[in-house]
């Protein structure tokens, strides 16, 4: 760069320092390999904060980047009618991009110090309930016993169900998972969210379910345990798509206020909300491979019949 023009040269610099080359750099370089909904929310939210930080000021120089601009996006979505949820993830992203520029040098102040989460008023568990499980596992398993020929998506689609049920892991966790990572009624060394690496033990009805559809009914071609009909890896979208129509049939006659609405992260919900039942809030942490108690409040949050109960035990 010593031999160009020292125009062109001070251009480049200044190029290369602008916030979206230094975001493009940021997902090379601590984003890769994340699961593809990370990748796409992160950019959403910081494509969102590259066009409120350009409006503010008139420049996109990152150097210049400051706390009072991460407070000023805030209550621009605020005023917007976002809702805390989506204000603190949009946070987390900044917040997560903010510590990279300031382990790189580009920042001398964390642009998102001294700034909290909001609060969040946690509601009931979002997840299926004992009855509308039970709904959802009978028509799985009727749709399972209905094709009993070898390779059948039916029963792998049981398997999912009740996997995902009984594990608590996310679907992208669990479809990542190999062959040789189940064993001895376990998955061993799962890749989870944040980089995060454990093993999980699982009950022994779930290992003979995975057995059967391993014995008879996976679809060979690939390493992975959970296959399509063409014998890949089972992507995100299929399993969706699978468990939205096990809901839908299982819902088929039943009024428009009971209809059962399955997406796989809800399974997660309920199992979360099972193991604290079953023991407390740190065994279900540590089942849904949570390092702190504040993340797991939200899959544990008690039932309203269960806070009636409470309420009325109370002396």
């Amino acid at each position: 760069m010593n031999s160009l023009p020292s125009k062109i040269e001070n251009s480049m610099l200044h190029m290369e320092n602008d916030l979206p080359a230094l975001i493009t750099r940021y997902f090379q370089e601590e984003v890769v390999g994340r699961s593809p909904h990370t990748l796409y929310a992160r950019k959403i939210d910081l494509s969102k904060f590259c066009l409120f930080y350009q409006n503010l000021n008139g420049h996109l120089r990152a150097r210049e980047l400051m706390p009072r601009d991460v407070k000023l996006f805030l209550n621009e979505l605020e005023s917007r009618g976002y809702a805390p949820n989506s204000i603190n993830r949009h946070l987390g992203s900044v917040r997560a991009l903010g510590s990279w520029l300031l382990e790189n040098g580009i920042v001398r102040v964390h642009p998102c110090k001294s700034i909290k989460d909001l609060h969040v008023e946690l509601g009931p568990p979002k997840a299926p309930r004992d009855r509308e499980y039970h709904r959802l596992r009978k028509t799985a398993d009727v749709l399972a016993e209905a094709s009993p020929y070898e390779y059948s998506q039916d029963f792998r689609n049981l398997v999912l169900l009740e996997t995902l049920d009984s594990s608590g892991l996310r679907i992208s966790e669990l479809l990542s998972i190999l062959l040789n990572q189940f064993r001895d009624r376990k998955f061993h060394n799962v890749k989870c969210k944040g980089g995060k690496i454990r093993s999980l033990s699982i009950k022994t009805d779930t290992c003979e379910l995975i057995q059967e559809y391993l014995n008879h009914h996976r679809v060979p071609g690939s390493d992975f345990l959970f296959t399509s009909k063409t014998g890949q890896q089972l992507d995100r979208v299929s399993a969706w798509k699978a468990l939205k129509r096990l809901a839908r049939i299982a819902s088929a006659n039943l009024p428009a206020e009971e209809q059962i609405h399955l997406h796989p992260h809800m399974l997660r919900h309920r199992h979360g909300y099972k193991a604290r039942k079953a023991k407390d809030a740190v065994f279900a942490a540590t089942r849904l491979g949570h390092s702190s108690l504040n993340f797991v409040q939200r899959y544990t949050q008690e039932t309203v019949e269960e806070e009636r109960d409470l309420i009325e035990n109370m002396d």
